[in-house]
């Protein structure tokens, strides 16, 4: 089955717009969120507050959200990669393992593939 997802930029628009956006789209049946958390300059404190509030509307709604990130925004939440914390409080973990779930099967598919492929030549 396919699933129609929506990109959300948070710190690009006001709360309730990222919000009325949400609330619109989840109405027509959009269920993923890509967002991205490189782009955002804000103070740690700020980034969790305001992100966390955005995770917890996202999941009130019913959507699975893919989040972007990189080392240097680990080193900006204060995360590493063994204290994935920050990501912890804000709502993102549960994203995480459910994208490597995700991750994992298509791994394991496309192994599969790869390897009928391999063995057609």
């Amino acid at each position: 089955m396919h699933r129609l997802g929506i990109s959300v930029y948070p710190e690009k628009s006001t709360q309730k717009e990222v919000y009325d956006y949400l609330e619109l789209a989840a109405k027509y049946g959009f269920s993923r969120i890509f967002t991205c958390l490189l782009s955002v300059n804000d103070p740690k404190e700020k980034i969790m507050k305001d992100f966390g509030e955005f995770m917890d509307k996202a999941h009130s709604l019913g959507y699975v959200v893919a989040v972007d990130t990189n080392p240097e925004v680990f080193k900006h939440l204060g995360a590493t990669y063994s204290d994935l914390k920050p990501f912890h409080d804000m709502g993102v973990l549960q994203e995480i393992s459910r994208l490597l779930e995700t991750l994992i099967i298509f791994r394991l598919n496309s192994t599969v593939l790869w390897t009928r492929v391999l063995n057609y030549y």
